[in-house]
This record gives structure tokens, C-alpha cells and sequence, in this order.
């Protein structure tokens, strides 16, 4: 049995999620210049990540960020990571 998913409602529901875990969250996007990617390239090679890990890590060097991240790859890096329980942000009550 094969499924198809409306494109419709795919795009929908990828707005909403969108809209729900950057936009109202707050949260902030940030990205690297195409001549970051060598730094990504070395990052990877050197703390053996794969490109999103490294790319990651980057952004954090870049941008003197933490990295929280429930990943141990990160754990071979120089920066390191806590975990969201580490970081004090899984437990949170809002308001």
C-alpha cells in the first residue's frame, strides 16, 4: 500500500512548525558565509563530525555560543557541550 501526503498539507503543517519552534519560540537563525565552509571542512576532519555536527560547531565558535545538545559527537570537541538537562532548560516552568 503506497500513501501520498497532499503537498498542500505538507507545506501547512512545515508553516506551523515553522511558525511554532522558531518564530514564536523566539529563537534566532543563524547562518555561515560560504567562506566558513572551510572552517566547516576542517572542523569535521578534525574532531571527526559529520557536516551538520561541524557546521554546528562552527556557528557556536563563530558566534562565542554554548553548544546543548543531547549529541556526545560534540564531546570530541574543543567547545564541548551540556546536555538540556545540564543547561537547566528541560525542567523550566513557563511563567
Amino acid at each position: 500500500m503506497r500513501f501520498l501526503v497532499d503537498t498542500n498539507i505538507f507545506l501547512n503543517v512545515f508553516h506551523q512548525f515553522i511558525k511554532d519552534m522558531i518564530s514564536n519560540a523566539g529563537l534566532r537563525v543563524i547562518a555561515l558565509l560560504t567562506n566558513d565552509m572551510e572552517t566547516v571542512i576542517k572542523s569535521a576532519h578534525e574532531f571527526n563530525l559529520d557536516f551538520d555536527d561541524a557546521y554546528q560547531y562552527v556557528v557556536a565558535e563563530k558566534n562565542n555560543l554554548e553548544i546543548i545538545s543531547f549529541d556526545g559527537d560534540f564531546d570530541r570537541t574543543e567547545k564541548g557541550r551540556k546536555t538540556p538537562d545540564g543547561a537547566g532548560i528541560m525542567n523550566k516552568k513557563a511563567g
